[in-house]
């Protein structure tokens, strides 16, 4: 790299009561280039990244170094005097504020708001990204792809060298994500320098100069993006060569357990119609916002529709709200884990055996603690959750150890339907291959299971069938192993029977 050198980290240590979550990592990023940060889910990324932050303070003898003076981050605001800003996947911003008072945000002196500054900080940030925006316009208003440009240009109206982008197009559509790499090149011309964590490997090569790699807490290598290519990538992450293999050349479908007739709820989905078999992995996909969420959560009590029918076994059920649906035996895990599938602030036991807590009671009435640790323990075997610490807080694990917990929660309710929606969202290579074998092994096993994904790849390596939405309705459906995938991923975009 030409770029003089800006962050530098030497000897990074982290140790957490009972476990080491970084030993001896170095990371140096140059200005003007992004660096991608890679590992699968417990390597220690989010540790290093909450170090760089100011969140976390290393143990003694790390050593952090900006423009060669080395320094030491007490807390956030040390970080950001510093000109580094961390953008997370949660944005952290208000939906019922502008974007101008985002961006000004942390700002006001003695209570006081300075509203012509505010609009011009705010306006200022937003012309340096290139794009057009009323910053007097309700945040809540925005898409998430203007959202995220939002918090981008609160980072930069902190005159920001460095931007930590944490699974950045996690939530964004194709055109989105497009916006997002025409900004991250604007960035990179004005010598911003950006820390770029996904687990996307193509996203990885597409905007990224450089690697660092990390497994187990420590430091492997950094390499020059062009020498590398996804498998040798993939081999310094995890040690050995992982396919992302297809497993839907045995499909276990059986009767049909589940039809839906022609249900519609005004302004999220409308005449939508399929059955479900038991053993079947069923694929809804499309594109972002094209009502595959808000269908499949109708299933759930979550979104009940307005008119059509439901039949469970041949039998007409109701299914109004969460109670009906788990008496009929149907399960429901969420894309968003930190909002809404886990209590992260919860213990892993206690997320996993919240579902089932009138099971656990004693007869007097108390929770049988001995039931609770045997119940977790069987999961955390069965899922391979790591570390297996039962007691430690669910917030606390790596993305892809937080997702197994999500799928523990609900399989521990002994479900013959599982509704999961985007399975292995920031989950690292390495732990979607175990989560696609423990669905295949489900649906061996007879559990019929629908998936929401808008992974192509992960709809044709795992799923029986596909139904492809569009604009809340379906138009189209095959099978993943026979039908046509470019004509598929052609319905998602253009729509049409």
């Amino acid at each position: 790299m030409s770029g003089k050198s800006f962050l530098k980290m030497e000897n990074v240590s982290m140790t957490f009561p009972g476990i080491k979550a970084l030993d001896d990592v170095r990371l140096e990023i140059f200005e003007g280039e992004v660096h991608a940060l890679m590992g699968e889910n417990g390597a220690g990324k989010s540790t290093l990244i909450k170090i760089i932050s100011g969140v976390q303070q290393p143990d003694e003898g790390s050593k952090i170094f900006l423009d060669n003076v080395e320094v030491r981050f007490s807390n956030v605001g040390d970080s950001i005097k510093h000109g580094i800003n961390a953008i997370q996947q949660d944005l952290s911003l208000f939906p019922n504020m502008s974007v101008a008072e985002n961006i000004y945000l942390g700002r006001s002196k003695n209570g006081r708001v300075d509203w012509k500054e505010c609009t011009r900080i705010a306006e200022e940030a937003i012309a340096v990204l290139g794009i057009s925006m009323n910053v007097q316009e309700q945040l809540g208003n925005l898409s998430m792809a203007k959202q995220q440009m939002v918090a981008i240009a609160r980072a930069i109206s902190f005159e920001s060298r460095l931007l930590i982008m944490d699974e950045p197009t996690a939530t964004l559509s194709f055109s989105e994500v497009k916006m997002l790499y025409s900004i991250i090149e604007k960035l990179k011309k004005q010598n911003i320098a950006i820390l770029f964590i996904s687990h996307k490997l193509n996203e990885v090569f597409k905007v990224s100069d450089r690697v660092t790699v990390l497994k187990d807490g420590k430091y492997v290598g950094c390499r020059n993006i062009a020498e590398l290519d996804e498998n040798k990538l993939v081999q310094m992450m995890v040690g050995r060569s992982v396919a992302y293999a297809s497993l839907n050349q045995v499909s276990y479908a059986g009767e049909k357990i589940l039809e839906v007739n022609d249900i519609s709820k005004k302004g999220n989905y409308k005449s939508i119609s399929f059955d479900l078999h038991k053993g079947e992995i069923l694929a809804f996909t499309g594109l972002v916002g094209a009502g595959r969420s808000e269908t499949v959560k109708a299933l759930f009590g979550l979104n009940p529709p307005d008119s059509g029918e439901i039949y469970l076994k041949g039998k007409k059920i109701e299914i109004k709200n969460v109670s009906q649906a788990i008496k009929n035996k149907i399960a429901f895990i969420p894309e968003n884990r930190h909002e809404e599938g886990l209590v992260l602030a919860m213990t892993m036991k206690d997320n996993i055996t919240l579902p089932i807590l009138k099971r656990l009671m004693t007869s007097l009435q108390f929770i049988n603690r001995r039931s609770v640790n045997e119940e977790t323990e069987n999961y955390v075997k069965k899922l391979n959750i790591k570390p297996p610490q039962i007691n430690k807080l669910a917030g606390n694990f790596s993305g892809g150890n937080q997702q197994k917990i999500a799928v523990a929660k609900w399989l521990i309710t002994d479900p013959e339907i599982l509704i999961i929606d985007e399975p292995t969202h920031g989950v690292d290579i390495a732990s979607k291959t175990e989560i696609h074998r423990l669905l295949k092994d489900l649906a061996k096993e007879g559990m019929a299971i629908i998936m929401v994904s808008s992974e192509w790849q992960e709809v044709f390596a795992l799923s029986d069938r596909v139904i492809v939405m569009r604009h809340g309705r379906i138009v189209h459906e095959d099978n993943t192993a026979t039908g046509d995938q470019n004509l598929m991923m052609e319905k998602a975009i253009l729509g049409g029977k």
